[in-house]
């Protein structure tokens, strides 16, 4: 009978070889998979059981000792672990268990992706549909669909040490031990780690035409319930959304298992469903996520709806210190609705810790946004979060259909992040609406990051609104990047409502970057009521930006009402670019009460009709 046995095993081992080199799998791990499988599992402490001894393929386990970590941080090949001597005590004693490649990143993360070798192996695997005992699968390799396997009724340390029992508190097992099962124990017995990486593991189990919830039934192996010290589980890549679900499923009880085995737990606190093919998140999916949860990664699904159920979940992730939301890739979200309200919920709660596509924040903004009375609202810090992302159009229609939405903290984000998205009509429009979302910050960033957002109708319409916004950082922000912006008229206004804007640093930016503003009548107005803002600087900015501006007059005011504005320096731009302003009356007088600034500099500027001899 063993004999028997042992010819049959190795004939499948050459089956197995042969096929796997068809396939263009390892045909090595393959072979090693199928012939290091016992028929029984070794009868001994479980603990001192190596993986190698279970049947786990070599190359399985080099994996796990080149991606997982030990309580001080090294891998347990740094620790000396092998192959041939890795146990199952060590598995216990593991804080990050991993069946992917990790790669740490500077920061101190760590990014994950498949194994070859494990997704190798475990796509070999026979996942053949078959009406064996109460399982809708029972292959050499696996056994799945049987409750007692997935919710715990079997200790991981029964089958470690026993075998997989063909129903729940039987003595009778599966012989051979499917190895699958196997490697399901061994991740379950890892009692002590905070991290479970499973990204890809399962990348290469193909779909089942006579088994259509294969890998939601692998997964729902893993007692994520059970593993109470887990912070972190990674199950990203395992297409575990491409199966089907309710009544489609051949096996209906898959997907309640996988949600309510993996997916359940009160201390995970950062899950990655990343790249599993899911269209939709329904009602249930989610509801075995404590509200510990801080991180939900969902990249990488095209998601076209999230049933209002998953509200709490994602709004707990959003909320919590440093926590977050993924849903890039999902660009097809009906972002109206049940879908709406979980993402507005999340945006509401933590705002910029929700990752969302750029269509679909537009739409978004469109749908909530725009329009006053659409259901669920979002508020100002959501409405932050996704400024960015907005298109102009989209900023456009939100200011035209309510303004009162756009909050100054909302403009200060769109001024610094995405100023590209603002036009001249619509910050005059918002000038005109909502004037107090308008800040002297906002104006100044916006000048810098997109100039041709503000012309003479914003400054008129903000004056006139909002005049506290022009202020002399804001003034001066706009004279030097917003050409055309300000004219003689709207100085003149400025002057009238909003002196303190025009300081000594602000007239200067004005004549050196909008100079054709600056008119005899406006200087002459800026001498008489703000001499304060007439210095040295301001004077030769004045001069060189447009000379034209300064007459004998104005000079002369200059001269009495702030006389420290009269320099050599000053009077050199002076002579330079208006010497006309200096008559022989002008000049005599200046000579009289600024004798220092008639100097060798200043005199070569003048005309020789008005030089002193």
């Amino acid at each position: 009978m063993v004999n028997v046995r042992l010819n049959k095993r190795r004939l499948r081992a050459v089956v197995a070889f042969l096929t796997l080199i068809g396939l263009g799998f390892g045909g090595v791990v393959g072979y090693e998979a199928t012939m290091a499988q016992p028929n029984q599992v070794v009868r001994a402490d479980t603990a001192s059981t190596t993986l190698l001894q279970l049947g786990i393929p070599k190359a399985v386990i080099q994996t796990m000792l080149d991606n997982s970590l030990e309580s001080d941080g090294r891998t347990p090949t740094a620790a000396g672990g092998t192959v041939n001597t890795f146990t199952v005590g060590d598995v216990q004693k593991l804080k990050t268990l991993s069946l992917a490649t990790r790669t740490k990143n500077a920061d101190g993360t760590y990014t994950s992706k498949a194994n070859s070798n494990v997704a190798d192996w475990l796509g070999s695997l026979d996942y053949t549909a078959t009406t064996g005992g109460a399982s809708p699968v029972v292959t050499n390799d696996v056994v799945l669909g049987a409750d007692y396997l997935s919710t715990g009724q079997t200790a991981a340390s029964t089958i470690l040490d026993k075998g997989v029992p063909k129903w729940s508190g039987g003595d009778q097992y599966y012989t051979p031990t499917p190895i699958l099962n196997v490697l399901m124990a061994v991740i379950n017995s890892a009692t002590n780690a905070t991290t479970l990486d499973l990204t890809g593991m399962l990348s290469k189990v193909p779909t089942q035409s006579a088994y259509s919830t294969v890998h939601m039934a692998t997964m729902a192996l893993v007692q994520t319930n059970k593993l109470t010290n887990l912070k972190t589980l990674n199950l990203g890549g395992n297409r575990l959304g491409s199966d089907q679900q309710g009544a489609a499923a051949i096996d209906g009880s898959a997907y309640y298992l996988f949600r309510s085995n993996t997916l359940t737990s009160n201390s995970v606190t950062d899950l990655d469903l990343s790249n599993n093919d899911f269209t939709t998140l329904d009602g249930n999916i989610l509801s075995g996520i404590g509200s510990q949860i801080s991180a939900l990664n969902l990249g990488g699904n095209n998601i076209t709806s999230i049933d209002y159920n998953n509200g709490s979940v994602f709004s707990n992730a959003s909320k919590s210190d440093g926590g977050s939301v993924n849903l890039a890739g999902s660009e097809n979200l009906n972002v109206s609705g049940n879908t709406a309200y979980v993402i507005a919920s999340a945006l509401n709660s933590g705002g910029a810790s929700l990752t969302l596509d750029d269509k679909t924040a537009n739409d978004l903004a469109t749908n909530q946004l725009a329009s006053q009375s659409a259901w669920p609202g979002v508020s100002s810090a959501g409405f932050q979060s996704i400024a960015p992302q907005l298109s102009g159009s989209t900023v456009t229609t939100i200011v035209s259909q309510n303004a009162m939405a756009v909050t100054s903290n909302v403009l200060q984000t769109l001024a610094t992040t995405n100023a590209d998205a603002l036009s001249a009509n619509t910050l005059t429009s918002l000038a005109d609406k909502n004037a107090n979302a308008i800040t002297a910050d906002a104006l100044s960033s916006i000048a810098a990051n997109n100039a041709t957002a503000i012309d003479d109708k914003v400054v008129s319409s903000v004056l006139a609104n909002k005049p506290t916004a022009i202020t002399s950082d804001s003034l001066s922000a706009i004279a030097q990047n917003s050409a055309g912006a300000l004219t003689s008229n709207l100085v003149s206004s400025i002057l009238e409502k909003q002196p303190d804007a025009i300081t000594s640093d602000s007239l200067s930016a004005i004549a050196s970057g909008s100079a054709d503003s600056l008119s005899p009548a406006v200087v002459s107005q800026v001498v008489n009521s703000n001499p304060t803002a007439i210095t040295a600087d301001s004077l030769s900015a004045i001069a060189k930006g447009n000379g034209a501006a300064l007459n004998a007059d104005v000079l002369a005011t200059v001269a009495k009402t702030s006389p420290d504005a009269i320099t050599s320096t000053s009077l050199a731009a002076v002579a330079a670019n208006n010497a006309d302003a200096l008559d022989a009356t002008t000049l005599a007088t200046i000579a009289k009460t600024h004798p220092d600034a008639i100097d060798a500099t200043s005199l070569r500027r003048l005309p020789r009709r008005i030089q002193p001899r």
